[in-house]
């Protein structure tokens, strides 16, 4: 079976630098906080050209650690789009914050007009901007909520290398980017990591978010604010460092899958992709989303021919059930992000997809019955 995603081919792909690098992290006794920590932070630094980079051990804590670094106050409000990872709600929630949830755009982003609709009935403190499936969310709404003093966290977990029309990298912009280094993520690791950047970070913001993520104590280690244990270990720092290196690789192989795929979808009446040519001339595609007629179908008739699609993400974050306290700000009665639930599939998409995986996929396009 060939599935929409295989992060283990691109792991196997530099198998001996991570042996190599895993032999000297053995025999130098450091495996917390030791020099490829601290390399991997100059590394991000350099390219996302940005004043401050800190690891921690995962996306959602990223999300929470910036929040709780931010100075909002426990119980502000901060706006969420519906369509996202249920991990970006609960890094809200577990900062003390309330979520109130706003509608997406026909490509899965938050919607600029609902999302100003939202900030003036609720005042909201923070906006998480989620650059789902690796596309940017607008540049022009992060701008206009910074100038009016309202906290931009960007959710890069699914955008690592993904740059804005103004050539400036996703987690560069808003006051904390924060990132994913899953496994299946665009820069990942062999386990959980994650990590926040500022562009123009203090020296005091910078002392927060590392005393948040190492139990809210100071260099003296006394604890002097509320915080948790989020560090990143040496071993997934090392692996990170190697993906890094060969990103560009990556990149390569992953841009040439997507002009086909856009190629070969050109006015397809059952497929339509949620990204365009120039979309992914700028951005780092996390996953190749498309939206489909006759969803049920399409699934089983690809399941049929050896591939299987993913789902991103069955259920708009309003409908938990955990979730349908808080408020939601629609644009229109019957929301974006419910339709795109229904009719989001993801097609096979990783670095190093070889050319017949390719080209099996477009042939099921291409045979998908009109």
């Amino acid at each position: 079976m060939l599935y929409f995603n295989e992060p283990r081919r691109k792991f196997i792909h530099q198998k001996f630098n991570f042996l190599d690098d895993f032999g000297r992290l053995i025999e130098s006794g450091s495996y917390i906080k030791g020099d490829m920590g601290r390399e991997l932070e100059v590394q991000i630094k350099q390219y996302l050209n940005v004043d401050f980079f800190s690891g921690c051990a995962n996306g959602t804590d990223a999300i929470t650690i910036s929040l709780m670094a931010s100075g909002i106050t426990k119980g502000s409000k901060v706006l969420i789009p519906a369509m996202t990872a249920q991990a970006s709600v609960v890094a809200v929630i577990r900062a003390g914050m309330v979520p109130v949830f706003v509608d997406v755009n026909s490509q899965g982003l938050i919607d600029v007009d609902t999302t100003e609709q939202a900030i003036k009935l609720h005042n909201p403190a923070a906006v998480l901007v989620v650059h789902l499936y690796g596309l940017t969310a607008s540049l022009e709404l992060i701008r206009k909520c910074q100038e009016n003093e309202i906290v931009v966290i960007e959710d890069c977990a699914q955008a690592f290398g993904s740059k804005f029309s103004t050539g400036e990298y996703a987690g560069t912009v808003g006051d904390f980017g924060a990132h994913s280094f899953y496994p299946t993520k665009n820069l990942s690791t062999i386990g959980d990591a994650g990590g926040i950047s500022i562009k123009n970070a203090d020296k005091h913001i910078g002392q927060v978010i590392k005393s948040t993520a190492e139990y809210g104590w100071n260099n003296q280690r006394e604890v002097i604010r509320l915080g948790f244990n989020s560090r990143i270990d040496e071993i997934h720092c090392s692996i990170i460092s190697n993906q890094l290196k060969d990103l560009s690789k990556q990149s390569r192989s992953k841009k040439e899958t997507c002009k086909t795929y856009l190629d070969g979808m050109r006015n397809h009446y059952a497929f339509t992709p949620m990204a365009s040519n120039a979309e992914v001339s700028r951005c780092q595609l996390h996953l190749f989303s498309v939206c489909v007629k006759e969803p049920k179908g399409v699934d089983e008739y690809f399941r049929k021919r050896g591939v299987i699609l993913g789902r991103h993400y069955d259920r708009p974050l309003p409908y938990h059930k955990k979730f349908t306290e808080f408020d939601f700000i629609k644009t229109k009665s019957k929301s974006n992000a419910s339709e795109i639930a229904k009719t989001q599939r993801s097609l096979p998409f990783f670095p190093y997809l070889l050319n017949q995986e390719i080209e099996l996929v477009m042939g099921i396009i291409n045979e998908y019955p009109s």
